[in-house]
């Protein structure tokens, strides 16, 4: 199986752009072992209601807690939504985004680099080219003047993917017990090798749980970007590992 990193496309002349943010978000921890205060920028959860949370808005709603304070409220959006523990890291948002989208509109729009919206049109040519979604959430934008007004969805793309045990060892890989933070002590960059059983089968898209910024896809969703001419994403292919 082929497996494709997802990118978005940079130095182009004509681009469209959105800004903003999702509804609710998780705080950033703070750890005492470690020392580390961190929060996670990939994971989002759109399709969760977690009004228990501050708003992404608001002043100081992703400061960091201390581990065991953040833990309680962790727990709590893992038991609404049904997310393992390890997928809800802290800095994780949730929520529909919120935002205003301007520029031309192209088949796929970037927020930053990690979290991809599209077109309607594109998602209807998706799924007839056989392509297994992620879920669609429809974010709360509004559009600029100058932008073509489109029916615009987000991927709530999940974190099934891991890394090959082999380059995690390689790379001296470590994540902290108490908040689990994590780094690679080797210098060197780790490859993205992606864990073969780890691939899942319900979904062509999907995030990896070590670099959660990063969006994978499937040979399916390559070949009917390709197909149909779709615009605003650039890919390079990644390698699988059996173990």
């Amino acid at each position: 199986m082929k497996l494709y990193k997802l990118m978005r496309p940079e130095g182009i002349p004509v681009v469209s752009e959105i800004n903003g943010n999702h509804t609710w978000v998780l705080p950033g921890v703070d750890c005492p072992d470690c020392h580390t205060a961190y929060g996670t920028f990939g994971l989002a959860y759109p399709m969760l209601s977690t009004p228990f949370l501050k708003r992404s808005t608001q002043k100081w709603a992703a400061w960091p807690l201390p581990p065991i304070e953040l833990a309680k409220l962790t727990q709590k959006v893992c038991d609404l939504g049904s997310l393992p523990n390890e997928w809800c890291r802290p800095g994780s948002h949730f929520g529909p985004f919120i935002g205003r989208l301007t520029g031309p509109v192209l088949n796929f729009v970037w927020y930053h680099g990690w979290h991809l919206f599209l077109t309607k049109t594109c998602a209807d040519v998706l799924a007839k080219s056989n392509v297994k979604l992620p879920s669609l959430v429809k974010p709360k934008l509004s559009i600029a003047r100058k932008s073509e007004a489109q029916e615009m969805f987000e991927f709530q793309i999940e974190p099934h993917g891991r890394f090959s045990p082999e380059v995690l060892h390689e790379a001296n890989w470590w994540v902290c017990p108490t908040c689990g933070y994590s780094k690679c002590k080797t210098r060197r960059k780790v490859p993205t090798v992606v864990l073969e059983s780890s691939i899942p089968n319900h979904v062509d898209i999907f995030r990896l749980l070590e670099l959660d910024t990063c969006i994978v896809a499937k040979e399916t969703v390559i070949e009917a970007i390709v197909a149909n001419k779709l615009k605003g994403v650039l890919f390079e292919e990644i390698k699988v590992a059996s173990a």
